[in-house]
């Protein structure tokens, strides 16, 4: 890859950038799997890890 600088730094988490960052990531997560494991995940599959950790 290139060593580049990027062009956009923030200092503050990905989930305040998005306004609905919990629905973003279902989407994202959904679509790898799709797009990536051609296996389809519907939203209500999907587990949050900090819910694994807590079990």
């Amino acid at each position: 890859m290139h060593n580049a600088e990027g062009l956009f730094h923030l200092e503050v988490p990905a989930r305040k950038s998005f306004k609905n960052f919990d629905a973003v990531c279902t989407g994202v997560s959904a679509d790898f799997y799709r797009n990536q494991l051609g296996v389809m995940v519907g939203p209500s599959k999907l587990v949050r890890v900090h819910e694994l950790e807590q079990e």
